[in-house]
């Protein structure tokens, strides 16, 4: 039974894992960037997996057109360099800017847009693929609103040791949570349905 649970179902797991973990973390002390609100940790697992584990996974599938692989691709690609550099500046340097996460997410968006007028057919994974690059480019749009409301509420602070990186359970952060929450709910839902898909998948 076990073998029959496709590996990437596994790294969605250790990631669920992992972020849960990293907020317990987050929320027992003082710790660079500040606690983090159960809406954003339940979001920051969500992007791990619908922006990188998901894509990872149906790029394997042979059976994308052109269009679908090509965003994929550039997707996975421009993320996984704004995840280095945002590390590198968040626990480094301490010099990461809302601003740049904003101009990145707008980025993505347009390569993907762009990506997904490549003609070709595809098979069965490739509606899957395209049906998540539409979530993945509503869910963008949602991460860009979260984070100029969060650079509002802490008024740009997110710069040096003491930087405020995460949206914690402060009155100042209720309306962000609770729109946070409301968001969660229906991505959640999208991304089981696009999890469902890809196990039926053969």
């Amino acid at each position: 039974m076990l073998r029959r649970i496709p590996a990437w179902v596994w790294v969605a797991g250790g990631v669920t894992g992992a972020v849960f973990a990293f907020a317990r973390k987050q929320n027992r002390g003082d710790r660079v960037g500040g606690p983090i609100s159960l809406p954003k940790t339940l979001w920051l697992n969500y992007t791990l997996i619908s922006w990188f584990v998901i894509p990872g996974a149906l790029l394997r599938r042979d059976d994308l057109s052109p269009g679908a692989r090509a965003a994929l691709q550039a997707h996975l690609m421009s993320f996984v360099a704004r995840g280095s550099a945002e590390m590198w500046l968040l626990y480094r340097t301490h010099s990461w800017r809302v601003a740049y996460g904003v101009g990145h997410d707008a980025l993505d968006l347009a390569l993907i847009t762009v990506a997904l007028r490549r003609g070709g057919r595809g098979g069965a994974a490739d509606g899957v693929a395209r049906r998540h690059l539409d979530a993945i480019r509503a869910t963008l749009l949602f991460e860009m609103a979260f984070a100029s409301l969060f650079h509002l509420a802490i008024d740009g602070r997110t710069k040096g040791e003491d930087g405020i990186y995460f949206a914690s359970n402060e009155p100042q952060f209720r309306r962000i949570n609770a729109l946070t929450a409301a968001v969660d709910v229906a991505a959640y839902a999208r991304l089981m349905l696009v999890m469902r898909d890809m196990v039926r998948l053969r």
